[in-house]
């Protein structure tokens, strides 16, 4: 294998990949990214530590297709040091990876891709499109009130639930609970199908990772969900973003929040 990358298309993908790679050190194919390059300028790269991960496809330009396993954060130092415009990535039979731009040149180990874990299937019939500055604003407003430890895996994680054409999002850790709606606009895979009533419970450390990727900076940015029974992926152009759910039935939050109130106080 040997790709040739633009220096700045590959230090701005390898940043969002590290979300992915696992810091157990359990499996060392979890802590690398896979490469896979393909003929003519197609370079597809995931990260997976098998409760979330993400995928980034770029252009690069291929001077021989193939796939390998190299250190993500390796990889990630060595690139960001490089002083030529153009780094060149080979990997040989004996999985020797070469890394070579303008006078400088690193060799590291790298693997077969075949010990990369197996991804989840990152398409489903089922989902939705939303603004990513609006997900991110309420995810902001729910963050301190997720539950870490709590004995209830349900608690560890955002709640998230679409009805009646608003986005609903909930974080509680027993002693506290974050609360906010909007009426996003949302709509289905196709612009003309509405969204039918969906929820779905994303995991403390996904919710993290998620936040930081999604952006703020554009009204037009948008993140397509879609999910299946035990996955959630959010696609944001060439970025993916997927992670498995937190199975259960979530607490009846409505229950909790009083509507009839003795005393009522108004603050600038």
């Amino acid at each position: 294998m040997k790709i040739v990358f633009r220096k700045d298309v590959i230090c701005a993908a390898v940043a969002p990949l590290m979300s992915g790679v696992s810091t157990k050190m359990t499996l060392a194919a979890t802590e690398g990214i896979l490469i896979e390059a393909g003929l003519p300028n197609t370079c597809v790269m995931p990260t997976y530590d098998i409760e979330k991960g993400v995928r980034i496809t770029i252009e690069a330009d291929v001077i021989e297709a193939g796939s390998a396993i190299v250190s993500a954060s390796k990889f990630s130092q060595i690139v960001r040091v490089m002083d030529g415009g153009d780094i060149t990535l080979t990997v040989d039979d004996r999985n020797c990876a070469t890394i070579v731009s303008g006078r400088s040149s690193h060799t590291m180990t790298a693997l077969p891709a075949k010990d990369f874990p197996e991804i989840p299937r990152l398409t489903s019939a089922q989902g939705f499109v939303a603004s990513q500055r609006v997900v991110r604003s309420m995810m902001a407003k729910c963050l301190y009130a997720m539950g870490v430890n709590d004995q209830r895996p349900v608690l560890n994680g955002l709640f998230f639930s679409v009805t009646g054409g608003k986005l609903h999002m909930v974080s509680c850790d027993s002693f506290k609970m974050a609360t906010c709606a909007t009426e996003a606009d949302l709509y289905g895979l196709e612009k003309d199908l509405t969204v039918e009533d969906t929820r779905f419970i994303l995991p403390n450390k996904s919710v993290g990772e998620l936040y930081k990727l999604l952006s703020d900076k554009s009204e037009e940015a948008v993140v397509t969900i879609y999910m299946s029974r035990k996955n959630i992926i959010f696609v944001m152009g060439n970025l993916t973003f997927f992670s498995k759910l937190i199975e259960g039935e979530y607490i009846d939050y409505n229950r909790i929040i009083l509507r009839n109130h003795r005393i009522t106080v108004y603050a600038d």
